[in-house]
């Protein structure tokens, strides 16, 4: 006699994997244990009332139960059994933790879900699409929504079919599914129509055009959205319903200005525990990557960025794709990309940018800084300091690089305090170059005041000249280093109408060759402090090197797009502030010589 498997109880499938995550006994980057880890922290506190939230069984059990009754639809395993029936999704452990946390987490009361905005990071052929399908196909027709809207959106039409096919064919598999819940499959879309309930897949264009009530908002590959466009447009079309869930299903990317980094830096902030609010505990994120100190090279390595290792990612043609990539240098980010979940920048850039992220990243100001820039996004208060009050006072030296048209304009201020060098910044951009610019980031910073965006064609230097002035009241200005391309008239008039001490900063190998090399130092040594500035962030990102005859070098950018204005300003700044004491002098020297050049 046979006896029969005791039924799963979906919650300790996922709890089980979160405690073998961090005890060890699974391979896993940091980012992986963090998320482990936020979830057996919020078991411990569930259901208090500072943390009103559960983990029903009853809701995770229904999501992986309807998932594990979807048909395979791609590769071995969508071939029928010997009996003619057709195979079914098995999920892995990690695949129930997913969608266990996303469904299984209740508010204790209203019973509504907890998360309403979800980010899964993961390498390719790790059946990202199956689950995304399966989520699309659940939302449609098991949720309870009536009027669904239910989109899967990406850049282009094709991507954008690619989870909406598989849901469309898995549907299609179901007649079960089908005839007991009243699905009815078309070429471009699924219809409830006892629900008045659709999914569709959505481009750029069509969300734009179109009036969108969602329910499901799941962007595909979101790391290859050139602008925030369609994430911004699913999230604005949820509007009141409170059971919506704008869900993001992505490999690793190259741009550090896109929207996709900015939602993955917001999910490290909370991982990491820099980032908290009763807002952003309805955020639900999980990365596999590997850690920074892993050897790309060792299989162990290769499991913890791939969680279906050994199932749908297969050894032989893994290690097969490894050795092409090895052997090919111009493969190499790719595979470090696409298969290790590595964030690349397709040129080599010139600081530790994760050191920038993470050890440079001051908590206390980062928590602030969040605080005042949800203030400006939700319109309480148009401008709000970003600098706390502690630095009155202080002295400071402030880098300036103006722009007038397409290039952000910024405006550094570089504080050295015992040893340490705290950054500060704030970025100006006219609202015609908002309107069509390349960089995806640019619309979401101007909602949040993380930039300024000036009315008209060009930068209007008024919004500068009145920021630069109110940290020339609060500060001990030493030096505001410029650089005159585009800003000699407006450092004269600074100089001789408002005493500020401004410094022409000549562009090239000899200004800027110490600073570069030295706040590469400060950056590892973790002696820069910043408040988790996004602007700043990216355009140190995009830093490159220029090395002279000499071995000297100097700042420069691999695209067009990659704008490093911020990070000139802060370089700027820096190279004064290393220069001189960080204790005031008792007379300005300006008053007797005027602007000096270097």
């Amino acid at each position: 006699m046979v006896t029969a498997a005791p039924p799963k109880v979906w919650t300790e499938v996922a709890t089980g994997y979160a405690r073998d995550v961090v005890e060890g006994r699974l391979p896993a980057s940091m980012l992986t244990r963090l998320a482990c880890e936020r979830h057996l922290a919020d078991l411990d506190r569930a259901g208090t009332a500072e943390f009103p939230y559960v983990f029903d069984e009853r809701a995770a059990r229904r999501a992986c139960l309807f998932a594990e009754l979807m048909p395979h639809i791609k590769g071995e395993w969508a071939r029928a059994r010997e009996d003619g029936t057709q195979s079914t999704i098995r999920l892995e452990p990690w695949q129930v933790f997913f969608l266990a946390s996303v469904f299984g987490w209740l508010h204790g009361e209203s019973g509504y879900r907890r998360f309403r905005t979800a980010y899964l990071e993961v390498p390719r052929k790790n059946a990202k699409s199956t689950l995304g399908a399966v989520i699309v196909l659940y939302m449609l027709a098991l949720d309870g929504e009536p009027g669904a809207g239910v989109y899967s959106a990406a850049t282009t039409r094709d991507q954008a079919r690619i989870v909406f096919d598989d849901a469309r064919e898995m549907a299609r598999r179901s007649p079960d599914l089908l005839q007991r819940y009243g699905i009815v499959v078309e070429r471009y879309q699924i219809l409830q129509p006892g629900t008045a309930s659709i999914a569709k897949p959505i481009t750029r264009e069509q969300s734009a055009n179109e009036g969108l009530h969602v329910h499901l908002g799941l962007n595909d590959e979101l790391h290859a959205h050139k602008t925030a466009d369609v994430y911004e447009v699913l999230d604005q079309g949820r509007g009141a319903r409170r059971n919506s869930l704008l869900l993001s299903i992505t490999t690793a990317g190259a741009d550090l200005g896109s929207i996709c980094f900015e939602v993955r830096t917001m999910i490290v902030g909370i991982l990491q525990g820099m980032l908290g609010s009763p807002e952003l505990d309805r955020v639900f994120g999980l990365i596999y990557t590997i850690d920074d100190d892993d050897d790309p090279h060792d299989a162990t390595t290769w499991r913890k960025a791939n969680p279906n290792f050994g199932v749908s990612v297969y050894e032989d043609e893994f290690s097969n794709a490894h050795a092409q990539a090895a052997a090919a240098p111009a493969r190499w980010s790719e595979f470090l990309t696409k298969r290790l979940n590595v964030w690349v920048r397709s040129g080599s850039p010139w600081f530790d940018l994760e050191a920038w992220r993470t050890r440079c990243t001051d908590s206390v100001l980062s928590r602030r800084a969040r605080r005042v820039r949800s203030i400006v996004a939700a319109g309480r208060q148009p401008r709000a300091s970003d600098i706390p009050g502690w630095f009155d006072g202080r002295r400071c030296f402030i880098g300036i690089d103006l722009a007038t048209r397409r290039d952000l304009a910024a405006m550094v201020a570089v504080f050295p305090v015992d040893g340490l060098y705290y950054a500060f910044g704030r970025y100006y951009l006219p609202s015609a170059a908002i309107a069509d610019a390349r960089t995806a980031a640019y619309s979401g910073w101007a909602k949040t005041g993380a930039i300024t965006v000036t009315e008209g064609e060009t930068t209007d230097f008024e919004f500068i000249e009145r920021d630069l002035l109110e940290w020339h009241r609060r500060f001990e200005v030493g030096e505001v280093p410029y650089d005159p391309r585009e800003a000699r008239q407006f450092a004269t008039g600074m100089l001789n109408e408002h005493g500020v001490p401004m410094v022409e900063f000549r562009q090239g190998y000899s200004t800027f060759n110490e600073p570069m090399k030295e706040a590469d130092s400060l950056v590892v040594r973790a002696a820069i402090r910043h408040n988790g500035d996004p602007v700043l962030a990216w355009a140190m990102s995009n830093v490159t090197g220029k090395v002279g005859a000499y071995e000297d070098v100097m700042p420069a950018k691999d695209a067009p797009q990659s704008k490093i204005d911020p990070a000139v300003a802060f370089l700027m700044a820096l190279a004064r502030a290393l220069m001189f004491s960080p204790e005031p002098q008792s007379e300005s020297v300006y008053e007797e010589r005027g602007v000096r050049r270097l």
